[in-house]
Order: C-alpha cells, then sequence, then structure tokens
C-alpha cells in the first residue's frame, strides 16, 4: 500500500492486487479486539465488504471482470481491446502495421504484428519529458512511426486536442490526410471513446 501511494499512480488493480492481504491483516487484527466470536465475524465480514465497496465504486474494475467473464462464456469479445483486435484482424495483412496512440499497447499482442516504434507504451515516446531523457524528440519519433503507413490507428485521446504537441498534430495532419475514422469504441474507465482509423 505504501509503494501504491508513493508513486502516486492510482490504477486501479494495485490497490485490487492488495486488497487480500490487507483483508486478511484488518481481519485479523480486529477480529484479536473483539471477545466474541459473533464480533469476529460481524467484523471480518464488514471489512470485505467495505474493501469491495471502495474497488468497484472507483472504477467498477471487479464488475467490468464479471461482465466480461461472462461475454466470454457466450462467445463474444470480453472487453474493449479484443473487440477492436478482432475487426483488424479481418483486414490487416501479415506484413501491415497498427500504431497505438495513447491507448492500451496489448492491441500490438492481440494483432500479433510488429511494433511500428520501439516505445511499447506510447507515452513513452509522447511525452516529451520521457522523449528527452531518452535522447530523441517525440515528433520525430512520430514521424518515423507514420512513415511505416500503418493499416491502423488507434487513438484513445483525439489527436485534435494536440495533447503531446507537436507530435500529436503532425498525427493529426496525417490522419486527416490519409485516414479514415472507421468505428468508435466506448472506454469505460475514461467515460470516453476510443477511436478506430483505417488507411484510405
Amino acid at each position: 500500500m505504501l509503494a501504491y501511494f508513493i508513486s502516486q499512480r492510482y490504477y486501479a488493480h494495485y490497490l485490487i492486487l492488495s486488497l487480500p492481504a490487507l483483508v486478511i491483516i484488518m481481519g485479523v487484527s480486529l477480529s484479536d479486539i473483539a471477545k466474541s466470536d459473533f464480533a469476529r465475524v460481524f467484523i471480518s465480514i464488514w471489512v470485505i465488504l467495505f474493501s469491495c465497496a471502495i474497488a468497484t465504486t472507483k472504477t467498477g474494475t471487479i464488475l467490468r471482470g464479471i461482465k466480461g467473464y461472462i461475454a466470454l462464456s457466450t462467445g463474444q469479445a470480453p472487453d474493449t481491446p479484443t473487440q477492436i483486435s478482432k475487426e483488424i484482424l479481418k483486414k490487416i495483412n501479415p506484413n501491415e502495421t497498427i500504431y497505438v496512440y495513447a491507448y492500451h499497447p496489448i492491441l500490438y499482442y492481440l494483432t500479433g504484428v510488429n511494433l511500428p516504434t520501439q516505445y511499447f507504451f506510447s507515452e513513452h515516446h509522447l511525452s516529451s519529458v520521457h522523449a528527452e531523457s531518452l535522447g530523441f524528440k517525440s515528433v520525430d519519433e512520430m514521424d518515423h512511426i507514420l512513415s511505416q503507413s500503418p493499416r491502423y490507428i488507434i487513438a484513445g485521446s483525439d489527436p485534435e486536442k494536440v495533447e503531446f504537441g507537436s507530435a500529436s498534430q503532425l498525427l493529426n495532419d496525417v490522419l486527416k490526410k490519409n485516414y479514415k475514422l472507421k468505428n468508435t469504441y466506448e472506454w469505460p474507465e475514461r467515460s470516453g471513446q476510443i477511436l478506430l482509423y483505417e488507411r484510405n
């Protein structure tokens, strides 16, 4: 838990991973204080319920997981990345690639393509802080990626917002010229949309 808060990266799955240990520690600690078996059971149940409530009300991660398992059992895509990858795999050729902009890089794995960049997480080449620390400019890396003419570009953030400065602007210009918006998907975690562009 200390690492969770010190890192200031408040991802729900980090918290969920620590919940079982926290529940056991809190349950044991509180049951030592309680004198009767009824009090111990009562406290333990409420510790578990409270922990689950924190996880589900913060992001709904557990509920989305349950929904995903149900979808999987009925032959449907369990989550948005799987939905997107299935649509991409219908048309993409083995020698083609995709580019994932400000979204989950697991799409590279799900589609099995070769990455157009050596930076698996897009933030590592889009963020000027990361790029400068690694000795390059984010716009140069974006130019290198787009020079490979990815068949599909998946955007978790609208490039028109120019979130990452000149790199986003370059991407936006190329999208307007050489790509068409093929589909949009809901992004429940961020109450936004994922944009799927296909090369003309």
